[in-house]
């Protein structure tokens, strides 16, 4: 039986996605739940439209418990509790249908989804989904790629948002605190995604074996391939990162932007000022941690308890640098949609009481090293040249962003030599910049200058910025991936 919670939401997304509608939907899921449960009644499954986000279609299902023979020892025993006041009757049992948009989506990302779902899940004692099936083909009652996860409780934040009082607020910036710290204690020596492993693998149980792939480095056009990760310091990882993007945009475009060379600048600047400690690991990163992936409930006048953690999906949750997992969660204390557009505002005055509490709370609970990164400005800029290295310049705002990045830092720091990408009248100090010297150590060689001045003069050639197509990366999007709470009680 499906029922219809959410209807005009989850209608609007059918139109928007191009989905095929609930009604007909309904009918193939319960198809798959007779696969998925076949000792079960098809009579208990009961299949709820719920509300998707972006990427992923949502559906409930709830499995009813069968319903006890009479005179059977079980409904003696029941009839027997009841007569003192205890009931031992069964809960339906409640999952989540994550069926990815895009049919035309590879097997393969969704593989490492379920990898970072069960590496999180055996390694951290907080409240994630649990993977229940996952189905890379076609070939099932919904003839789609879906997972099968159990459903959490609670209700998403922002249903709950304007009803917290200041001590629920508190309380709940506390557990969040603790969440990200949870997360930043799980360490690796490498950057980049969880590798797929059977779930009894012992890597999932382990962070110092796990097996991590590289970022994709690419264009959405591109086939997705991720290479293993080695270990690495954080500046080996960041100036190997920008070159490889260098290295792609000759080969690709048959140009090389000059926009690369300031950021490895910027990059070496940090690692010289202390931002980048050689013996710091990578920590695992939940990128989209805010109110709209987050189940709670209110249990008392001044507590607020987080119930779920939701969207772990590869493009959100893997290992990066200290600067960019310990980003100020900005969203707890700035109101308004474009809260994480507004990073350099988090140190701004608040002028509401609960909001000034709340970033305060937080503050007394993140810590000295946390505090550090958050707030200055040399690690904000790092975290948008982070941006650019998962993403790349497939998008001239890209370019535009690492030009104001350059300006900015120039400012900040003129002795670094950092300049404007398309200034080319300090090529001397180009020839001499420390990032580059590994990579370009013929030049310091006395049989010819023929080399550096093919260099130089390629860097001239170049008269075009790359194609201003939109790439779509791990970011925060403002709409919530997927809602996997219970419905509120009418």
């Amino acid at each position: 039986m499906a029922s219809g919670n959410n209807t005009k939401n989850s209608t609007a997304s059918t139109i928007k996605y191009e989905q095929e509608p609930f009604t007909t939907f309904a009918p193939k899921v319960h198809q798959l739940c007779t696969e998925l449960f076949p000792t079960r009644s098809p009579s208990n499954f009961q299949i709820e439209r719920m509300t998707g986000g972006s990427f992923n279609r949502i559906v409930g299902i709830s499995i009813a418990p069968p319903h006890e023979k009479k005179f059977s020892l079980a409904w003696f025993r029941n009839n027997f509790y009841s007569l003192f006041g205890r009931h031992t009757t069964k809960e339906a049992e409640k999952y989540i249908l994550r069926v990815p948009r895009d049919d035309e989506r590879q097997a393969e990302p969704l593989a490492y989804d379920a990898a970072i779902l069960q590496f999180a899940g055996a390694n951290l004692s907080l409240p994630i989904p649990k993977l229940i099936s996952i189905d890379g083909t076609n070939a099932n009652g919904i003839g789609r790629q879906y997972m099968l996860l159990e459903r959490l409780p609670g209700q998403p934040l922002p249903k709950l948002w304007h009803d917290f009082t200041i001590a629920q607020a508190s309380s709940m910036t506390r557990d969040v605190t603790s969440i990200s710290q949870a997360f930043h204690a799980i360490t690796s020596p490498s950057a980049g995604v969880v590798h797929p492993f059977p779930t009894s693998h012992p890597s999932f149980k382990s962070s110092e074996s796990i097996k991590l792939d590289q970022f994709f480095l690419g264009s959405p056009a591109e086939e997705r391939k991720l290479t293993p990760a080695v270990p690495q310091t954080t500046l080996e990882y960041l100036l190997e990162r920008c070159d490889l993007w260098a290295e792609r945009d000759q080969r690709k475009l048959n140009i090389v932007m000059p926009h690369w060379k300031q950021v490895k600048r910027i990059f070496t600047a940090l690692h010289a000022r202390g931002f980048l400690p050689d013996t710091d690991p990578f920590h695992l990163y939940h990128a989209d941690l805010a109110a709209r992936n987050l189940l709670g409930c209110i249990d008392s006048d001044d507590n607020l308890n987080i119930t779920g953690i939701l969207d772990f999906d590869s493009d959100y949750v893997y290992f990066v640098p200290s600067f960019v997992a310990f980003k100020p969660p900005c969203w707890l204390w700035i109101e308004g949609e474009d809260y994480e557009e507004d990073e350099e505002h988090a140190h701004d005055e608040l002028h509401i009481e609960k909001n000034r509490q709340v970033k305060k709370c937080w503050e007394e609970e993140a810590g000295e090293e946390w505090l550090k990164y958050a707030y200055s400005p040399e690690c904000l800029i790092a975290r948008r040249l982070w941006a650019a290295l998962m993403q790349g310049m497939f998008d001239s705002e890209v370019g535009k962003d690492l030009e104001s990045c350059a300006a900015e830092w120039a400012e900040m720091h003129p002795e670094d030599g950092v300049h404007d990408p398309w200034d080319y009248s300090d090529s001397d100090i180009e020839d001499t910049d420390e990032s580059d010297s590994d990579d370009e150590s013929d030049s310091d060689d006395d049989e010819s200058d023929g080399d550096s001045e093919d260099g130089e003069n390629q860097d001239e050639e170049i008269d075009e910025e790359p194609n201003d197509a939109k790439h779509s990366i791990p970011s925060n999007s403002a709409e919530p991936d997927e809602v996997m709470a219970d419905a509120p009680p009418s």
